[in-house]
């Protein structure tokens, strides 16, 4: 196969004939047509080579084509490995995730900080380490992910708890229960509740040792009329508030 870079195949074809000749309509001769075939012969020949050329060529600028994207990929995961905010050590970014992240929505992983687990795979190892980082939750949506709610609370580990629990939903007791079993652990809570729900934290009453501050609104507009049966006053037992 003739290379797509041989001077040769690009060369003007040789010719014995004139411009004035080719172009002004002479009577041609027995010996002119003979040399004319030879020049025809020639160039339907190089013809057929360049085109094989011109493949070649196409075939090796698409293999190049495709090698500089492989390899202009490997060069941006190397810089984006080596980038200044991954060479941070893990305290540093605690402290920066811990900043950027206030409050902690298990209903929103749009927000901070469960899209902060996104940058990399360093930093959301570095959040998933830093149980301050989620020992804020607040519920303030109609949907209520048991699921989320378990990691967030696994995550924060056995530290203390702050917990706005202001849903406009109704309230589901098994969102409530899961707050509750780590009532030791809060020491700000500001909650919106239905009488209906008083029974339900309950059990955290003499169970709120760090408690300090306290927000309770009733509300009854899922349940009109609604009181609560039972006399239970589970925040009289708090030491610290």
């Amino acid at each position: 196969m003739p290379s797509p870079f041989d001077d040769d195949l690009s060369r003007p074809l040789d010719t014995p004939f004139s411009k004035t000749f080719l172009e002004g309509g002479h009577q041609v001769s027995s010996a002119d047509l003979r040399l004319a075939s030879k020049v025809i012969i020639e160039g339907e020949r190089r013809i057929v080579d360049l085109d094989s050329a011109i493949a070649q060529a196409k075939f090796e600028l698409e293999r190049m084509t495709h090698a500089r994207v492989v390899i202009q990929g490997q060069v941006a995961r190397h810089k984006n490995a080596t980038r200044a905010f991954r060479r941070l050590p893990p305290e540093i970014v605690g402290k920066i995730l811990i900043s950027a992240a206030p409050v902690s929505d298990p209903d929103d992983v749009m927000e901070s900080p469960w899209y902060l687990g996104h940058i990399c795979r360093y930093w959301r190892e570095v959040a998933i380490s830093v149980p301050s980082l989620w020992s804020e939750i607040c519920i303030m949506h109609r949907r209520e992910p048991f699921p989320l709610l378990e990691t967030l609370l696994s995550r924060c580990s056995s530290g203390p708890l702050k917990v706005l629990y202001w849903s406009t939903s109704k309230p589901d007791p098994r969102l409530l229960s899961m707050l509750v079993e780590c009532s030791e652990r809060w020491t700000f809570a500001s909650l919106l509740l239905n009488p209906h729900n008083f029974g339900e934290i309950g059990p955290i009453r003499g169970r709120i040792p760090q408690l300090r501050h306290l927000r309770i609104e009733v509300v009854t507009f899922w349940s009109p009329g609604a009181t609560s049966k039972t006399q239970i006053q589970p925040f009289d037992i708090a030491p610290a508030l």
